[in-house]
């Protein structure tokens, strides 16, 4: 006969509900899981899951950078500065996050014009009274945003103008610098460029001034010949096409300038529109230049110290127009020589380039045209239908994966 429990048995204890830090798996299995998900909307919300969570999808499932969109902005006549662009979603399978810049907005301003995009990161100029410069560093996907000031009253901004400022990611975490580079050129000549950098971890500006009598010349360096200047042209350089003339360089590191020549010889192939500076993923500068509906593109490449031109592929992107992918595009006669339009041409131009994924943003008359140069595919992603504002500025949108968080300004990142 079996022997009954006391009443007063204690029972089995109940076991707490365990987080998911404290999930029983190891990180290969729950790497394994995360492999598993083919949206990659769910695979960021992961990330906030918790800090376990962040490491594993992180450091194990690391990706390339994916294009998610584009910034618009369109073409106005109106003398007042432009608002913030118009966001375009094109990418079906991510529908989480809101890239719009309308949290930017203030009592005092929303008045921005957009500079360049790059690592999920858009770099703008806010629109204020008076000399002074007020750059704005926008993270869309965490809706935060870091002002940038140069020191006051620098410089006579009357005598000055903007050539370029640039957003350059410098480390990776823990730290995450990153540097702004800014030029400036006086407006009368063009005789003196001066060079600005901001590092975000220093929380200061350096500057370099260059001379021009003609050309650029170089603070002399040991090591080179008197007359001889010196090659400065390394990775994550910031590039500006000068007055179709040169390309002009920077060295985030150094703030020194140089002068790159471009691949084509005869100027009068260059028009509005048709060339565009883009950056491989070795880090190389590449150009690009579209004649009628032929691609062109060049890759400058560094050999001990001498840089040069190699031509790396000639698309035709009229045999790349599939029906099935493109729709009534594909029946359309484009081309980018200006002079064709009279012959019932409608223009296309080049308008953006996303560096980690290698997608060139392409506009055909009012349709925004993706061409991917690693899988060589036409897409089209949008078409304009406001009749009063053209299409006129596009800026890709990639996200960096894993998306990190960016630093406050001399601060540093919390756990």
């Amino acid at each position: 006969m079996k022997s009954q429990l006391p009443i007063e048995a204690p029972q089995a204890p109940v076991q707490p509900e365990q987080d998911a830090a404290n999930i029983p798996l190891d990180d290969d299995l729950l790497a394994e899981i995360f492999h598993r998900f083919d949206n990659v909307a769910s695979l960021i919300r992961c990330l906030q899951v918790c800090k376990r969570f962040y490491h594993v999808i992180s450091l194990i499932l690391r990706t390339e950078p994916f294009f998610l969109g584009f910034y618009h902005v369109p073409n106005s006549t109106s003398p007042r500065p432009r608002r913030l662009p118009q966001y375009i979603h094109t990418e079906p399978h991510f529908t989480n996050p809101n890239l719009n810049l309308v949290y930017l907005n203030s009592k005092r301003s929303n008045m921005y014009s957009i500079l360049e995009t790059r690592s999920s990161q858009v770099l703008l100029q806010k629109m204020v009274h008076g000399p002074d410069l007020h750059f704005v560093l926008a993270s869309p996907f965490r809706r935060s945003s870091e002002t940038i000031e140069l020191p006051p009253r620098l410089f006579d901004a009357r005598i000055h103008r903007l050539i370029v400022c640039s957003y350059v990611p410098w480390t990776q975490q823990p730290n995450e610098e990153y540097k702004v580079v800014v030029v400036f050129s006086d407006r009368p000549s063009g005789a003196l460029f001066t060079v600005m950098g901001f590092s975000s971890l220093a929380h200061k500006w350096t500057s370099v001034s260059h001379n021009q009598n003609g050309r650029i010349t170089f603070p002399k360096r040991a090591g080179y010949q008197e007359g001889l200047e010196p090659t400065v042209f390394a990775s994550r350089m910031v590039y500006k096409l000068q007055n179709g003339d040169y390309i002009l360089a920077v060295d985030p590191s150094t703030l020194l300038l140089s002068k790159i020549d471009l691949p084509v010889t005869d100027r009068s192939l260059l028009c509005y529109g048709n060339h565009f500076l883009g950056r491989t993923e070795e880090d190389n500068l590449c150009f690009f230049l579209m004649r009628k509906m032929d691609l062109f593109m060049w890759v400058y490449r560094v050999n001990n110290n001498v840089g040069g031109w190699f031509l790396h592929e000639i698309v035709d992107l009229n045999g790349l127009m599939d029906p099935h992918a493109m729709g009534e595009v594909a029946t359309m006669r484009f081309s980018a020589n200006m002079l064709d339009q009279l012959k019932g041409f409608r223009l296309v131009t080049l308008n953006g380039f996303g560096e980690g994924s290698g997608v060139l943003i392409l506009v055909m008359a009012d349709w925004v045209i993706s061409y991917n140069i690693k899988s060589k595919r036409l897409e089209r992603l949008w078409y304009s239908h406001d009749w009063a504002t053209r299409v006129q500025a596009v800026y890709a949108y990639e996200m960096v994966w894993p998306p990190a968080p960016m630093l406050p300004l001399g601060g540093q990142q919390s756990a």
